[in-house]
């Protein structure tokens, strides 16, 4: 491990390599922290770990972890300095590479899991061993707990295509600790793929570990919080900048992955491909061209050079319309 993100603290030295599921928790917020834990300690099913990650969090995380280290199956370490405020891909991958179990789970700070969730992720893997990748259905809740939105119904096994096409055409709720992963396929894969901010990082590689096809709790057991001390809900001009060079980087990676995705040569099948890789193409861009006032010209003549080079995904009048928006911005 590099010296710069040494530990700073641990707590338990649980390294029971027979449990079969590890929570990797990049902890940095202390508001909603308790209640996450508690939703992992009162899980049914018991063949599990944890890591908590303090990522050089100001707040007391430790205080709040100490109750619950008693637990041989909790461990508490903290890093000498903030990654998230450079890598956050980083420090997610750092936690994969300490995880010795046959599935993780990338946890967040402030969500909850129901308590029979790893009870039904292990079913699938039972019925599924093929599958890399178990998604549990989602209720989006606020600061207060309140149900905002939520999915619909979802098949238990679903191929490759069928999955992304639901995930994205049909606005299944995205988020990342709803999954649950093999450890091996993530690590041979390298870990969560880099993008400034993490941004798509996630849905990229779900994308890129969907090759198996994808298991589904149907009945929803995971409650994501959006309860706007979230990056998603960050709008400064500075991570705007940031999430724009990231959806470039996003749509040149989503290119090689498109010819990977399999097909079973049917009609539905082609049309959900047509639609997945239109939608997709279409949103990232739309990204680019809607925040493209807020780049310096060095940075906005790289993009609009991008989506120039992209004849498929856009048009003469796209490009006059990315022109003239930054110069409105900037005169």
């Amino acid at each position: 491990m590099n010296n710069q993100w040494q530990v700073l603290a641990v707590h338990s030295d649980n390294q029971n390599s027979t449990m079969k599921f590890t929570f990797l928790l990049p902890a940095y917020k202390g508001r909603f922290l308790d209640e996450m834990l508690r939703s992992i300690q009162d899980q049914t099913y018991t063949d599990f770990k944890v890591i908590i990650s303090d990522d050089c969090s100001p707040e007391s995380l430790k205080s709040i972890c100490e109750p619950y280290l008693s637990d041989p199956r909790f461990t508490y370490r903290r890093n000498a300095e903030n990654m998230g405020i450079k890598s956050l891909v980083s420090h997610w991958n750092m936690l994969i590479d300490m995880c010795d179990t046959e599935y993780l789970i990338l946890a967040s700070d402030d969500d909850i899991y129901a308590a029979t969730f790893l009870e039904e992720a292990n079913k699938l893997t039972l019925r599924h061993p093929e599958v890399d990748l178990i998604r549990s259905n989602v209720k989006r809740i606020d600061a207060n707990g309140i149900v905002t939105a939520m999915d619909d119904p979802s098949l238990e096994y679903e191929p490759q295509i069928d999955f992304l096409y639901n995930l994205f055409c049909r606005r299944r709720l995205k988020c990342i600790a709803n999954y649950v992963f093999r450890t091996s396929s993530l690590k041979s894969a390298g870990g969560f793929v880099y993008f400034p901010l993490a941004w798509g990082s996630d849905d990229i590689t779900v994308m890129r570990e969907s090759k198996n096809g994808v298991c589904n709790i149907s009945h929803t057991l995971f409650y994501f919080r959006l309860s706007g001390l979230n990056i998603t809900t960050n709008s400064s001009e500075e991570v705007i900048i940031k999430r724009i060079k990231a959806r470039e980087q996003n749509l040149i990676w989503f290119d090689d992955f498109a010819k990977t995705i399999k097909l079973d040569g049917t009609p539905l099948h082609k049309n959900r491909f047509h639609d997945f890789k239109t939608f997709y193409i279409t949103e990232w861009t739309k990204t680019i061209v809607d925040g493209s006032c807020f780049l310096p010209w060095k940075e906005f003549s790289s993009c609009y050079s991008f989506l120039k080079k992209r004849k498929a995904i856009t048009g003469f009048m796209e490009k006059v319309h990315l022109l003239w928006t930054w110069i409105r911005a900037h005169r």
